[in-house]
Formats: C-alpha cells, structure tokens, sequence
C-alpha cells in the first residue's frame, strides 16, 4: 500500500479513537451521527444519484446538474455538503434524499454511509478527493465523476507531497468534466485516465439569466460583495475619496460568510457614517453624506448587486483567489475586480475583455473606477450590458457534462 496512504488512514483511525470529531461538532448531535455515516435510508430500490456540493459556490453547479437532469434524465438525487451555509442553500434546490452533511473520510464511517445510502453514483463538482470514500467507490464497482473539475496552479503545489496518493485514487476515476484544458491537463498529470477527461465547462456559469434590469435611480449605490477580511476597510476608505466629490450616496457591504456578519456591522459602525441591516434596505435614508448597509442574510446576493450601479466582487483585493463574478455580471453591473482572481481567471478575463469588467489594484484605483462609473450613466450601461451578455452567452456546460458522464458510464 502506498506509504502516504498509510499514513492517511491512521491519522483518521486516531482521530476517531480520541473522539476528535465529537470534539469538533460538540452541540450539533444530529451532524456527528450523519458525518459518521448514518444518514436516512432511501426507500428500497434503486440507489440514488449522489452530488456533492462542498459549499454555497458549488450549489450553484449543482442546481445546473439538477436542472438539466430534470429535462434530459430524470432521476432520484441525493445531496451533500461540507458546510452548513451551502447545506442552507442546497435544502432550496429540494432534493429527493437531504442534504446530509459529507461523511467523515475515515474507512468505517465511508463504509457505514455506502452500506445505507447505497448510491448509484458519485458525482463530485469542482475538485473533492477523498481517498478513503473513491477507494472504497471503485472497490465496490460505483462510478464516480468530477464534473465542473478545477484545479489551479496552487492546488498543484499543495499535491506535490501526496501525489503517489492522487495517482492511486484517480486512476479508478470514471470521468473528468473539466473547466478549461489548463484544468484538464492538471487532471492528467495527477493521474486520472487521459481518456476520462474532457473539457466540458463551468457548471456556475449554466445559469438561465433573466432580462437585465436598469438600476434603480435613488443612488448613487454601489455594492462591495463577498468580500473577505480587510476588503471592507478597503471599501470604505474608497468610498471616504468618492465622497469628496459625490456627497451622497450608499455603500453595500455583503461579506462573503455568514460568521462575519457581527463583524462587518461593528466595521461600518466605527466609520462614522449612518449603517444599516438588510432588513432595514428600503427605510428612508438621510439626504445628507454617505450611508453603508450591511447585508446580513443568506441568499440574497442577486438582489443586492439590483439595488447598486456597480460592484467590486471580493476575494480579489487580497490574495484569496477571488470570487465568480457570475452573479453581478447576471445583474447586469459593471464590475470591479482586483488583481487576484485564480480562482475564476476565465471568466474574469471575459468580462474584462467585453469591457464589462475593470481591474483596480488598490483603494485608489477603486475609488477612482466607482466615482467614474457613478458619475458616467452611459459608461455604466455600456459595461452593464457587456457582462449581462457574457453570462447569457455562457450556457450548456450542464449538458455538455452529462453527456460526458452518460458516454462514460456514470449515468446509467
């Protein structure tokens, strides 16, 4: 057995010895039972199909995959999560069986699962490799995909101590749909099968984009959206140097996890400047300097990125790799990106390419793309426009997956 493997499994046989899950999960019993494997039972008959959907972002791959095989192949679906704000978001895509929390990657607690959920299949969006649970997969003859695959040049980096591990786990892979060719070949390289993988698309970006809709006219607004720690001082200090020249206005602080809410409202209290809740977005605010609202609710992102002129999608300021700028370009909203977007380089570089994206490097550079874009109605449209049709154009990697999936034998 390959050493790193080895290794692998005791730490996870000893972490269960000293009950270091229950430690973890302490106050949430009915998770520790699920991630040790003892998720409901389907009915008796055929296994479902299981998607794992590892947090919020990877939801939105995965109602692509459900939409699609509502049309094309209708099934029964289980779902899973590794967290409990994707686990939020993925009970409002209503799956046949969960969502249930992903369980603990240690041989009893997979074999436990298998033995009751009893899948017909795997399928993994963007890049989940959990040795025990895909070994334990191709021993008992259950196909497993990776669809919307990405890896990026820092996940390679962090492979290059257990890569003898990858190879042995992806060589019994069924298939690969992957992002961009650069993903495809990283696939490769770790050693998933050359003819398992294929190019079929973003799974995030197969969304159905309703008409774009004008922002409202009581700005000027604009949106600092998933923003990460120290984005939102960032934020603030460039909307301090629009309001030299732009006296009035509002700015959307939308942290990207829900454990930052009480921190980003105590961020926008020590501004000075009035703040609000989300709740309170449509009470009457002061003619008088600048105000921020605080978004502090789940799921409502698309409706703030409505209410503004244009966003700064965060994760990109700083060097967290960025996040998809797909929401707001479907809002139809000029976009401000920083210079750290690895982790959706090419839709990014598409959107700047339109024109419906800028890039800003710093707190100057922002404050002077927001107060142009303000300022500008017809630039602001112009670039509205560009990256709404990027995103309309971006369909059919759903389809494109399941027939990749389907020709291999995943979807039977």
């Amino acid at each position: 057995m390959n050493v790193a493997l080895s290794i692998y499994r005791a730490v996870w046989g000893a972490g269960l010895a000293l009950r270091i899950p229950s430690l973890v999960l302490r106050g949430r019993p009915g998770e520790l039972r699920e991630r040790l494997g003892f998720v409901p039972r389907p009915p008796p008959g055929g296994g479902p199909l299981w998607i794992h959907a590892a947090s919020v972002g990877e939801t939105a791959a995965a109602e692509a995959v459900l939409r699609e095989l509502g049309r094309c192949a209708p099934r029964a679906v289980a779902l899973s999560t590794m967290t409990r704000t994707g686990r939020a978001r993925a009970a409002r895509l209503a799956p046949d069986f969960g969502p249930f929390p992903f369980p603990l990657d240690a041989p009893r607690c997979v074999r436990t699962f298998l033995e009751r959920l009893r899948p017909s299949a795997l399928i993994l969006l963007e890049t989940e490799i959990w040795p025990n649970l895909l070994l334990e997969l191709s021993a008992r003859s259950i196909p497993w995909a990776v669809a919307s695959g990405r890896l990026t040049a820092r996940s390679m980096r962090r492979t290059r101590f257990v890569r003898g591990v990858y190879r042995r786990v992806l060589e019994g892979v069924a298939a690969v749909g992957a992002r961009t060719e650069e993903d495809a070949e990283r696939f490769r390289t770790l050693g998933a099968p050359s003819d398992a993988v294929r190019v079929t698309g973003d799974l995030k970006e197969d969304v159905d984009v309703a008409p774009r809709v004008a922002p409202p006219r009581d700005g000027p607004r604009w949106i600092a959206a998933c923003t990460r720690p120290g984005e939102e001082e960032i934020a603030i200090g460039a909307t301090r140097r629009v309001a030299r020249t732009l006296p009035r206005g509002e700015l959307i602080l939308a942290p990207r996890h829900p454990d930052r809410f009480r921190e980003v409202a105590e961020t926008a209290a020590r501004s000075g400047w009035p703040h609000r809740r989300w709740e309170q977005r449509d009470d009457a605010r002061s003619d008088n300097g600048w105000s921020i609202l605080v978004v502090d609710e789940m799921g409502v992102l698309g409706e703030a990125y409505r209410r503004s002129h244009c966003a700064l999608v965060g994760g990109s300021l700083r060097p967290f790799g960025g996040h998809s700028p797909l929401e707001a370009a479907a809002a139809g909203r000029p976009i401000l990106l920083g210079p750290h977007t690895e982790n959706c380089s090419a839709l990014a570089t598409r959107l700047e390419e339109s024109g419906g994206a800028l890039r800003v490097r710093n707190e100057e550079d922002l404050a002077d793309a927001v107060e142009r874009i303000l300022r500008d109605t017809e630039e602001a449209e112009r670039r509205g426009r560009a990256a709404h049709a990027v995103v309309a154009a971006g369909g059919g990697a759903a389809k494109r997956t399941l027939d990749w999936l389907s020709d291999r034998g995943v979807l039977r």
